[in-house]
C-alpha cells in the first residue's frame, strides 16, 4: 500500500467507539475525532480514493459483528447509505468495509488471528500477518521513544546484550510493555548507571496485557495457562518449540479458547506428521508460561524437586524456566497472581525462600571454572528477581571469593553483580581478570569494588580511560582495597600521575602489579623507565616502596616488570 496516495488518513480508536451509545453519522464520527475538519467534511467526500480509515484492534469491539448477506439484507435498519446517515456504529463499519458507501475509499483493519473468521464475507485486497519486530526497528523505536540521549544509550545496549529483551523484542507488543516499564524508571540526571531490570515483573506485566487483549476470566484463563505452561515444559526437556497434539496427548487444547491459543501458539505445517504441529512464538514465553503453570499448580514439594533439578542443569536449556520459577514465587508476585487470576498460593513463597538460603549457600562454595562461575552469576539473577533483601544479605554475606575470570561479563551481568553484592560488606578476594569487554565498564562496578581486599583485573585492556574510576575508589575512605592486580592492561604513561596520586592519599593499598602476562603482548602496560621511576620517587617520599624486576618481554618498555609494595 502506497500511503503518498492518500489526503487524509482517519485513524479511530476501539476504545472511544465502544463509548458511543445509539445511532451516529460517520460525519459526526470523524468531526469528534478531528474537530479541525468539521467544516471541510464535503471535500472529503468528493474525493474518496484519497481517504484511510484506520481502525485497530477491531476485536475488542464490544458489539458483534455480522457480514453475511442475509443479515445486511434482512432489515434496513442496518443498512448506511452515505456519511449523514445516522446508524449503529457497527452498521457504519460494516458499510465501510462492504464498499456499500464512499466506494473507492481503504480501510485498514488490524484484529486478532481468532476473530479473522468474522471477515470471512468481506472482499479485502490484501492480508498481511505481523511477524514482530526486527533489530533494527527495535533500535528505531526505542529511540523515538526515549528522548534522553545517555539512558537511550544504555537501554539500546541493555536490549542488544539481555538474551531476554533481544528475544522477546521482536514483539511489538512487549516493546510497549518494555517502553512504560522503562518511563517509570526514568533517571532524573544526565549521568546514570544500566537499570536493572526485574524480568519476571516484566513478562508477568506482558502476559497480562496480552490475556488483556484476548478477553479472560480467572476459572478459564487458570486452566489454559496451566495447559499451555504443562507443553511448554515438555517443550523444554525435549529443547524444542514445537510439538505436535500426539507429542502432548496429556494436554487437550481443544479446551482452551481459540483466542487464548492464537495468542501464544502459532500453527505449522508439518508434512511428515498428519496431525496439528504447533508452536509456542518465543522461547522466552514458553519458558514463563512453564514456570507459571507450576506456580499456579504444581505441589510444593515439586517445586524444590524441580529447582534442584534444573538450576545447575549443564546446556543451561533450563536456566530461564528457574529464574522465573523463583521470580514467580516472590511475594509480589504471589500478590499479583491472587489479584489477577484469584490464585492462593501464599505459601510457595516461605518455600523458595528456604530452598534459596539452603540450597543455593551449599552450591556456591567453589567457583573454580567457567560452570561453577555461570552458576554463581545465575544465582546473582534469581535473588534479584526474588527481591529480598534479607535473604540476598544471608546467602552472598558467607561468600568471601568471587571468580569471575572464566567469563565475559554483560551489562546485564554488571549491573547485577553490583545490585545485589551491594549487601557484601566485604569480599576477601574478587577475580575480573579477563571478562571486561569495554574499558568503560569499569565504571559500572565502581560502587562493588571498594570492598574487595584483594582485587584482580588483569588481561582487561583497560586502558588508561578504563582505569580512571579505579582511581576514585582507591581515594574513598572506606577502600579496603589491599592487593590490586592491573596486569596487561594496556597502560601507558599518561594514567601514572593520577595512578599515584590517587595512591598517595589512600591507605589501604600495600601492593600493587603492573606487570605484563607473557601471553598477553598486544595488551602489555607500556610505560617507559623514566617516567615509571619518577612518579616512584615521588610516591616513596610518602611511603617506603619495594621495587621488584624481572625479565621483560620488550626491551624499550618496563611495564611488565614492576611490583610495588608498600610496608
Amino acid at each position: 500500500m502506497n500511503y503518498e496516495e492518500f489526503r487524509f488518513v482517519l485513524h479511530f480508536k476501539i476504545q472511544n467507539l465502544n463509548a458511543i451509545e445509539g445511532r451516529i453519522t460517520l460525519s459526526r464520527l470523524i468531526a469528534d475525532a478531528y474537530p479541525y475538519l468539521e467544516n471541510y467534511l464535503h471535500h472529503l467526500w468528493k474525493e474518496p480514493k484519497r481517504l484511510l480509515f484506520i481502525f485497530d484492534d477491531l476485536n475488542k469491539l464490544h458489539r458483534s459483528f455480522i457480514f453475511s448477506d442475509n443479515e445486511r439484507s434482512s432489515d434496513p435498519r442496518h443498512s448506511c447509505t452515505g456519511p449523514e446517515s445516522n446508524c449503529l456504529v457497527v452498521d457504519i463499519l460494516r458499510c465501510l468495509l462492504q464498499g456499500e458507501f464512499l466506494k473507492g475509499c481503504s480501510v485498514l483493519i488490524t484484529v486478532g488471528l481468532w476473530k479473522q473468521e468474522m471477515l470471512r464475507h468481506v472482499t479485502v485486497d490484501s492480508t498481511f500477518q505481523v511477524m514482530g519486530f526486527t533489530s533494527e526497528k527495535v533500535k528505531e523505536y526505542f529511540c523515538c521513544y526515549l528522548r534522553h540521549g545517555q539512558y537511550r544509550k544504555y537501554i539500546l545496549q541493555l536490549i542488544e546484550e539481555n538474551e531476554i529483551l533481544r528475544n522477546m523484542c521482536s514483539s511489538p507488543l512487549f516493546c510497549v510493555t518494555l517502553a512504560s516499564f522503562l518511563e517509570s524508571h526514568r533517571p532524573q540526571k544526565e549521568e546514570t548507571t544500566m537499570p536493572v531490570i526485574n524480568h519476571t515483573q516484566l513478562l508477568f506485566d506482558y502476559i497480562t496485557l496480552l490475556l488483556g487483549t484476548c478477553g479472560y476470566d480467572d476459572n478459564t484463563t487458570q486452566k489454559s495457562l496451566i495447559a499451555f505452561g504443562e507443553l511448554a515444559e515438555h517443550g523444554i526437556r525435549r529443547n524444542t518449540l514445537f510439538f505436535s497434539l500426539e507429542a502432548g496427548a496429556s494436554v487437550d487444547l481443544s479446551t482452551c479458547p481459540p483466542n487464548f491459543t492464537s495468542a501464544f501458539l502459532i500453527q505449522v505445517t508439518d508434512k511428515e506428521s498428519c496431525g496439528a504441529v504447533y508452536g509456542f512464538s518465543n522461547s522466552v514465553v514458553r519458558d514463563f508460561l512453564a514456570a507459571f503453570a507450576n506456580i499456579l499448580n504444581a505441589p510444593i514439594s515439586r517445586l524444590k524437586g524441580l529447582l534442584d533439578e534444573t538450576f545447575t542443569d549443564p546446556d543451561g536449556r533450563f536456566r530461564i524456566f528457574s529464574l522465573f520459577l523463583v521470580g514467580l514465587s516472590a511475594r509480589n508476585a504471589i500478590d499479583r497472581l491472587k489479584l489477577e487470576l484469584g490464585s492462593e498460593r501464599s505459601e510457595v513463597t516461605s518455600c523458595i525462600s528456604e530452598w534459596l538460603t539452603k540450597s543455593v549457600k551449599r552450591r556456591l562454595v567453589n567457583m573454580d571454572g567457567k560452570i561453577a562461575q555461570r552458576t554463581f552469576l545465575h544465582t546473582l539473577y534469581c535473588l534479584h528477581e526474588f527481591g529480598d533483601n534479607e535473604i540476598m544479605k544471608e546467602v552472598l554475606t558467607p561468600i568471601t571469593t568471587i571468580k569471575l575470570n572464566q567469563l565475559v561479563l554483560t551489562s546485564p551481568d554488571r549491573a547485577v553483580l553490583s545490585r545485589t553484592l551491594k549487601y557484601s560488606e566485604m569480599i576477601e578476594e574478587m577475580d575480573l581478570s579477563s571478562c571486561l569487554a569495554q574499558p568503560e565498564e569499569m565504571k559500572q562496578l565502581e560502587q562493588l569494588l571498594h570492598k574487595c581486599v584483594i582485587l584482580r583485573l588483569n588481561q582487561n585492556n583497560l586502558k588508561d580511560s578504563g582505569v580512571k574510576p579505579l582511581f576514585n575508589i582507591l581515594k574513598e575512605r572506606d577502600c579496603k582495597i589491599q592487593t590490586l592486580e592491573l596486569r596487561s592492561n594496556h597502560l601507558t604513561d599518561n594514567c601514572l600521575h593520577p595512578l599515584f596520586s590517587a595512591l598517595s592519599i589512600n591507605r589501604s593499598v600495600t601492593q600493587l602489579n603492573l606487570s605484563n602476562s607473557s601471553q598477553d603482548e598486544k595488551q602489555a602496560n607500556q610505560f617507559t623507565h623514566e617516567r615509571l621511576q619518577y612518579h616512584v620517587e615521588n610516591y616513596a617520599q610518602l611511603k617506603e616502596i619495594r621495587w621488584l624486576r624481572y625479565e621483560s618481554i620488550r626491551e624499550d618498555t618496563a611495564s611488565n616488570t614492576l611490583i610495588l609494595t608498600t610496608d
